[in-house]
């Protein structure tokens, strides 16, 4: 099963439900949620810009990103949350099964 961390880089978030459930508000700054599960979080822009929302496996290979904003029109220059190397077919053993 894969887990992800989801967050709004600039924007604390504020989880006030789980799965359905109501919970005492915890403000956050990043969560992390597996497959089917569902949270109810409350974010407070303060500025009318765009915000990226992250989600990344924990894996930290690949990404989906979305974009919060007040028009259809923007959108946020952005950056990768970790670096990671790229692994190629060879690092991993496989070169001899091709040969």
């Amino acid at each position: 099963m894969t887990l992800f961390d989801v967050r709004i880089p600039g924007l604390r978030m504020t989880v006030v439900q789980a799965d359905g459930n109501y919970v005492q508000p915890v403000t956050v700054d990043e969560f992390r949620i597996g497959v089917a599960e569902t949270y109810d979080v409350i974010v407070q822009p303060r500025q009318e810009t765009a915000y990226t929302i992250f989600a990344q496996p924990e894996s930290r290979g690949r990404y989906a990103r979305g974009t919060l904003a007040h028009g259809w029109a923007c959108q946020r220059r952005f950056r990768p949350w970790i670096r990671t190397p790229f692994a190629r077919w060879r690092t991993w053993g496989w070169a001899a099964w091709l040969k």
